[in-house]
């Protein structure tokens, strides 16, 4: 959170992790940004988004990663009476192939939230069917 240009609530960033990428995919992310005055405008700051993504000023992060790691870097929102707040992120590139597809993190998600209870009630319905 940081300083507001007027009243009202302070300009904060409403982003605090980004989704991994995998080299050679398309990318989807964005940063956004809650309080202050909108319209709100992002900027690159330091740093350097992975080669192949580009930061919009509307705080979508798009493109196709070319290189593999973990690429940090700083960005600044501006609300409608210029007040900033640099924030850093970071995006990491796995190689091809690397990340969970799809269907395994819909798995791992519904599994997930089955909770403890019932996934024991399924481990156990399916070793004494």
């Amino acid at each position: 959170q940081i300083s507001q240009g007027g009243g009202g609530a302070a300009l904060a960033f409403s982003t605090a992790v980004l989704p991994p990428a995998e080299q050679g995919k398309s990318y989807q992310g964005s940063i956004g940004a809650t309080g202050g005055t909108p319209p709100y405008t992002f900027g690159l700051t330091l740093g350097a988004l992975p080669p192949g993504l580009a930061l919009a000023a509307n705080g979508a992060i798009t493109g196709v990663p070319t290189a593999k790691g973990s690429f940090s870097f700083s960005v600044n929102v501006t609300d409608g009476q210029t007040v900033t707040a640099p924030t850093p992120f970071q995006i990491a590139v796995a190689a091809p192939g690397a990340l969970p597809s799809e269907t395994s993190n819909t798995l791992l998600y519904v599994v997930g939230g089955v909770g403890a209870v019932g996934l024991l009630g399924a481990i156990a319905w399916l070793l004494f069917r």
